[in-house]
C-alpha cells in the first residue's frame, strides 16, 4: 500500500476555487503573452473543462485540443473507475 498524500498543495478544493484559481494564473498568461503567441496547457478530467472555460472568459481562443495518450499510465489501485490513460492538451 502506497500513499497519495502529495502535501497540502495537493488537497481537494471547491470547484468554485479551483475555477478562481485557474482565471487567475490564465489571466495572467494573457497579460504577458505576445500578441502572435500560443499557449499550451495539459490536463487530466480533474481541470481540464474549468481551463477550458477560463480561457474563453479571459480572452483566449481555442483553436484545437490534442489527446496525449500515456503509454505507461499509473495503476488503477481501487479498480472502481477507467484508467487516467490521456491527458487533455488545449
Amino acid at each position: 500500500m502506497v500513499t497519495v498524500n502529495k502535501g497540502k498543495w495537493d488537497e481537494s478544493t471547491s470547484l468554485k476555487y479551483k475555477h478562481k484559481f485557474n482565471k487567475k494564473w490564465i489571466r495572467e498568461c494573457y497579460r504577458i503573452l505576445k500578441d502572435n503567441g500560443t499557449i499550451w496547457i495539459s490536463g487530466t478530467l480533474h481541470n481540464i473543462y474549468s481551463i477550458g472555460m477560463a480561457l474563453e472568459e479571459e480572452g483566449f481562443k481555442i483553436i484545437n485540443n490534442i489527446t496525449w495518450q500515456k503509454t505507461n499510465p499509473p495503476p488503477n489501485r481501487a479498480c472502481k473507475t477507467f484508467t487516467h490513460s490521456t491527458e487533455t492538451i488545449l
